[in-house]
């Protein structure tokens, strides 16, 4: 589908990475120095907990998890062609926008389930108790 805007899209994609990276490498040094004053500043020391998970088990999880939830965007975005088709959706647009609300929806499903569970839960606790 042929928009006015969409050949302006690769450029303003690039552009608004840029500018990310920018910032992200602005705030850097402010968030480094900011950590180091306040391990020197002796005032209390922080403990820091020993790592639980190897270095190369933590990266090699992250990137398998990194993978599979590309597999499965990919596999939503799949199952949605019938209705992108229909609604005229860019297969860009839905994958960047569609698969991020919908994933964040599910994940505030699932959060109010739990934490409808755990009321429950305390609830029968005490009614019984």
């Amino acid at each position: 589908m042929h928009t006015p805007a969409s050949e302006h899209e690769k450029a303003f994609s690039l552009i608004t990475s840029v500018a990310l990276v920018g910032l992200f490498l602005l705030i850097l040094p402010a968030s480094l120095r900011r950590q180091s004053t306040s391990e020197e500043s002796g005032s209390e020391p922080m403990h820091h907990e020993a790592p639980r998970w190897p270095l190369w088990l933590a990266v090699g999880l992250l990137a398998l998890a990194a993978v599979l939830a590309a597999f499965v965007s990919d596999w939503f975005v799949s199952a949605l062609e019938p209705a992108m088709a229909s609604f005229g959706i860019s297969e860009a647009f839905a994958g960047q926008v569609v698969v991020a609300i919908a994933g964040n929806a599910i994940e505030n499903v699932v959060g109010s389930a739990a934490l409808i569970a755990l009321y429950v839960v305390i609830a029968t606790v005490f009614w019984w108790g």
